[in-house]
C-alpha cells in the first residue's frame, strides 16, 4: 500500500501533466491585452473535386466550428489542397482571412488570421524543401498585434508514412526531416544574428516529437539554445498515449511575453462522435497566447 508521501508525489505529478495543456471546451478570446497563436493540420482538406478525403458541406462547417472554438487569432494550417479548399471553411468563419503557399503539391501550408491582426505573407521559405518532390517549403510571415510584433514560420515536415514501405524509404524520411529541422534552426540563428526582430514563433506539423525514444529527427532545433518547444510534453487527442507531432517553438525573446498556462488544445474527439471527429482531422488544433501590452523589445 502507498504511504502518504508517495501518494502526494503521484498526485502532484498528475497535476503537473494535466496543467501542461488545457483542453477546456469553452475558452475566453484574447482582447486588447493578448494574442492567441496556434497550428492545425486539417487532414487532407480538399476542394470537393476528387478529394483524398471527401467531405460534406456539414463536415466543412464542423471544421470551421472547431477552429472557432479555439479562439485562435492566427493559425498555421497544414494539408491544404488549394485556396478553393480553404474557401469551403472560410465562409463559416466571418472575420478571418488567409494566405496559402504557392501550390507545390496537394498538401500545402497556409495561415488563417483574424482581421484585427496586421499580418504580411513574406513568401515561401525554400531552404526547408530539402528535396524536390519529397518536402515542402515553409511559409514566412510577419505579424503584429498591439505592441507585439513577430516573425512566424509555418511548416509541414516530411512524414514517415505508409508509402515509405521499405527500410530505405523509412530511413530517408527521417534523414529528410532531420535536414528540415537543421534548415529551420539555421533560419532562426540567421534572423537572431542579422535582424532586429527577436520574436520568432515556429508552428506546424513537425511529424516528430522531442521525447522520442532512441532520438528525435528534430535534434538540430532541440539543441538550439535560442528556441524552446512549448509542446514537448503534450499528448494527442486521437491517439492519447502518443506525444503530439504538432509543435509550437518560440525564441527566448518571445517567451518573455508567453502567458502562463495558456497552452490549449481543442480536443474535439471528446466533443463529437468518433465518426464525426474522424471527418474533421486526425490532429487537434493547439496554441498559446502572448502578452501584447508590454513595450516592444526589439
Amino acid at each position: 500500500m502507498l504511504n502518504t508521501k508517495k501518494l502526494l508525489l503521484i498526485i502532484a505529478a498528475i497535476s503537473i501533466v494535466a496543467a501542461s495543456c488545457s483542453t477546456l471546451s469553452v475558452r475566453e478570446p484574447c482582447g486588447d491585452d493578448c494574442v492567441s497563436i496556434g497550428t492545425f493540420n486539417i487532414e487532407w482538406l480538399g476542394d470537393g473535386i476528387d478529394d483524398n478525403k471527401p467531405r460534406t458541406d456539414d463536415e466543412y462547417k464542423r471544421i470551421a466550428e472547431v477552429i472557432k472554438d479555439t479562439k485562435f487569432e492566427v493559425i498555421g494550417l497544414q494539408e491544404i489542397e488549394n485556396a478553393e479548399a480553404l474557401d469551403k471553411i472560410i465562409k463559416y468563419l466571418p472575420g478571418y482571412k488567409y494566405h496559402i503557399s504557392s501550390g507545390y503539391a496537394k498538401q500545402n501550408v497556409a495561415v488563417l488570421f483574424k482581421d484585427n491582426i496586421d499580418l504580411q505573407y513574406v513568401g515561401d521559405y525554400a531552404p526547408i524543401a530539402v528535396k524536390d518532390g519529397r518536402t515542402r517549403p515553409g511559409m514566412f510571415l510577419k505579424a503584429r498585434k498591439g505592441n507585439f510584433d513577430w516573425y512566424m514560420m509555418v511548416v509541414h515536415f516530411k512524414a514517415t508514412s505508409r508509402y515509405d514501405d521499405t527500410p530505405e524509404k523509412r530511413e530517408e524520411s527521417i534523414v529528410l526531416r532531420s535536414r528540415q529541422a537543421a534548415a529551420l534552426s539555421n533560419w532562426v540563428d540567421s534572423v537572431l544574428t542579422h535582424d532586429a526582430e527577436q520574436d520568432l514563433i515556429l508552428v506546424g506539423d513537425f511529424n516528430d516529437f522531442p521525447n522520442r525514444q532512441g532520438g528525435s529527427a528534430l535534434t538540430a532545433l532541440l539543441e538550439n539554445s535560442n528556441v524552446e518547444f512549448l509542446t514537448k510534453d503534450v499528448k494527442g487527442c486521437k491517439y492519447r498515449e502518443w506525444f503530439v507531432i504538432d509543435q509550437i517553438v518560440i525564441s527566448n525573446s518571445a517567451k518573455k511575453r508567453l502567458l502562463k498556462n495558456s497552452l490549449f488544445m481543442n480536443d474535439f474527439y471528446s466533443k463529437y462522435k468518433k465518426e464525426e471527429a474522424a471527418q474533421i482531422s486526425d490532429h487537434c488544433p493547439i496554441g498559446v497566447s502572448f502578452d501584447i501590452v508590454q513595450p516592444d523589445n526589439d
